[in-house]
């Protein structure tokens, strides 16, 4: 399995003194094929980890300035920045302190990025494209969607997270699964979630507008993920001189019913143009 890491701070007070450690001590895109570490995040600073969004949280104008302090420092190493924000105000904040580092370093090439982006607004999409930042969309809420309606209200939960307005807005997107402490490890899950909107309880709460396609969804999960890592060129797709990485599907993922998506499994696995796994259904 190939492994790109993004480096994150351990103890709230020592964010800056933990994260400068990792920045002089590595360097982004250290390691080789199999295991890289790439940037930083996706908690940098306590005091601007929003965690699930569903109890009041401010980010504090000390906190804002510490992670300014971080994001400048970042940014100086030619690093990419991932950073936790289901909240608009919280993404409010983080895009303030990128605004100002822009002014003194462009981060426009450097593949900066939110996590979660549940609640955030047009407005804030379109600052993101400005920066040349990107959104990396998961599946936790194929788990937790109910809890969340109970915070925020259902009329909320039609644009959790507001894939449509992602779209829109043409900002660079991956997908993922957040797991393993906040979902399944499954790509299949997350893909599901992506184009139906529907929760494990069975209720499809994000509107209409707010789905996109299977082709979509799978392309950021595959190419649209390895944009973080500046690896689109030769990874998640399959064209001559890619990386040979690829999987031959239990299903078609194209055509199979919705409620489907999520069984579908691999039975060859190739990585590297070796095979990794094999059910013994392909020859």
């Amino acid at each position: 399995m190939r492994m790109r890491l993004f480096l994150s701070a351990g103890h709230a007070g020592q964010e800056y003194d933990e994260v400068d450690a990792w920045l002089r001590h590595a360097q982004t895109r250290f390691g080789d094929e199999m295991l890289q570490v790439t940037g930083a995040g996706e908690v940098v600073h306590f005091g601007c980890h929003d965690f699930e969004g569903q109890e009041s949280f401010t980010v504090s104008d000390e906190s804002a300035a510490e992670l300014l302090r971080i994001a400048r420092r970042v940014a100086e190493r030619g690093w990419p920045l991932h950073i936790h924000a289901v909240l608009d105000s919280s993404a409010d904040r983080i895009l303030d302190c990128w605004e100002s580092v822009n002014r003194e370093i462009p981060v426009a090439g450097l593949r900066f990025s939110i996590a979660h982006a549940d609640r955030v607004s047009p407005r804030n999409l379109s600052r993101l494209r400005a920066l040349g930042a990107g959104v990396v969309l998961d599946d936790r809420h194929v788990f937790k969607a109910a809890t969340s309606a109970a915070a925020w209200g259902e009329d909320v939960m039609q644009r959790v997270p507001p894939v449509g307005d992602i779209i829109s807005a043409g900002i660079p997107v991956a997908a993922s699964t957040d797991s393993t402490r906040a979902s399944s490890y499954s790509p299949w899950l997350a893909l599901w979630w992506l184009t139906t909107g529907t929760s494990l309880d069975g209720v499809r709460r994000r509107g209409p507008g707010q789905v996109t396609t299977r082709a979509q969804a799978l392309e950021w999960y595959t190419a649209g993920s390895a944009w973080l890592s500046f690896e689109e060129g030769d990874r998640g797709h399959l064209r001559p001189g890619a990386r040979a990485d690829l999987a031959v599907l239990s299903d078609d993922y194209f055509t199979v019913p919705d409620d489907q998506i999520c069984e579908i499994r691999s039975e060859l696995t190739v990585v590297g143009g070796r095979i990794v796994h094999s059910s013994g259904a392909v020859a």
